[in-house]
């Protein structure tokens, strides 16, 4: 089996990875700021529904940027890792 990783290629995507987890931690905060609008429903008991709502589906989009975050990490030190090897086990030149 052979396996061939072009390094540049998953330097240049860590970042892109690790915006994307930003725009989802983002996308929590609005989901949170829903909450605000859950008392403007004139019942308690549906605000209070609203807001657990609100609170459960930004946590989970949390969660999920956290995970997005991870993964662009990894792809960046993959990425230095294959080029260690690279280095290491081919000659220079070839």
């Amino acid at each position: 089996m052979r396996l061939e990783v072009q390094p540049q290629a998953l330097s240049g995507q860590a970042p892109v990875v690790a915006r994307q987890a930003g725009q989802l931690a983002e996308l929590a905060g609005e989901v949170r700021s829903l909450t605000s609008v859950a008392t403007a429903t004139g019942s308690p008991e549906a605000a209070a529904a609203a807001e657990r709502f609100a609170q459960t589906w930004s946590q989970s989009v949390l969660l999920i940027a956290d995970a997005v975050a991870a993964l662009g990490a990894a792809t960046d030190q993959a990425a230095a890792a294959y080029t260690a090897v690279d280095a290491s086990v081919m000659p220079a030149g070839g």
